[in-house]
């Protein structure tokens, strides 16, 4: 089913609790180097992703490489990010103008399934790029990619106010991991996992969840998880290596967790449809 609104876009494509780390513990921020690769491709998406090469500079510590074509996704910025989340709520206030105008409630689910996946597609391919490199600290609040500092709580819920999501980002990421779960998860069932001796944890989640981004709360870390092509990848702000990146969460210092906590980013239903119409999100707090 294909909607106007679609052709109105022109971009491609909270578990918020934090850990105060001794200093002694964070390494150099890696830089990302970004190589363009032009792939005409799209796959399984509405949007398509404008993917290319990059690589994160191994002169301190050995990291593992990410091939942006390998993963699927974006990592280069892509204009201005005031200019992105200008766009933004155009954007929303152009669905929202869509949406209305549906009848019966049939389309309307499947109008916010479609825009579900925009959702996750413009987080991953566009506003997260900005975000790489920026540096992490354990009071960071900045609201702009790579100038000052961003606490793994706050990159969390500031891209989501920046995705046009209609809450305060200042109390959601001073919530309790179970509250931040339960906002984002607005009622439905939150899923919890617990690691295991003999079971690969980013195994036990691939196989039990869909793939699509989803949150993360961990015993004292927050950020994104994303699954993709049969892989678990985990995009935070890194307390260990001081910094926001994307790393495959097998190889995470960060990803380590006596509980990982699950809400849902794609496969939210209610979330995507307080985005569609701008309604205010309340933040849980007991």
């Amino acid at each position: 089913m294909r909607f106007p609104f679609i052709l109105f876009l022109s971009i491609s494509s909270f578990i918020l609790y934090s850990c105060n780390q001794n200093s002694s513990h964070v390494s150099k921020t890696p830089k990302i180097i970004v190589e363009d690769s032009i792939i005409n491709e799209v796959k399984d998406s509405i949007i398509a992703i404008e993917v290319i090469d990059s690589i994160y500079d191994v002169n301190y510590y050995e990291y593992p490489v990410l091939d942006s074509a390998a993963v699927g996704i974006n990592f280069k910025e892509k204009g201005t990010y005031t200019g992105l989340k200008n766009k933004m709520k155009r954007i929303q206030q152009e669905i929202k103008k869509e949406y209305i105008l549906l009848d019966d409630s049939i389309r309307k689910r499947q109008f916010r399934d479609s825009v579900s996946l925009l959702l996750t597609d413009i987080l991953i391919n566009d506003f997260f790029p900005f975000w790489y490199g920026t540096d992490w600290d354990y009071e960071g609040i900045t609201e702009t990619p790579g100038e000052g500092s961003v606490a793994c709580g706050y990159f969390v819920s500031t891209t989501l106010k920046h995705l046009y999501f209609n809450l305060n980002r200042y109390k959601l990421a001073q919530q309790s991991g179970l509250n931040g779960a339960k906002t984002i998860q607005m009622g439905a069932k939150i899923r919890k996992f617990y690691p295991s001796a003999n079971k690969d944890i980013t195994e036990v989640l691939r196989l039990n969840l869909k793939e699509g981004l989803y949150q993360v709360g961990l015993s004292c870390h927050v950020g994104y998880m994303l699954i993709r092509n049969n892989e678990v990848y985990f995009i935070h702000s890194n307390y260990f290596h001081s910094g926001v990146m994307i790393e495959r969460a097998a190889d995470s210092d960060a990803f380590v967790s006596n509980i990982y906590v699950i809400s849902d980013i794609t496969f939210n239903d209610k979330l995507t449809g307080k985005w569609i119409l701008h309604e205010f999100i309340p933040i849980i707090k007991s």
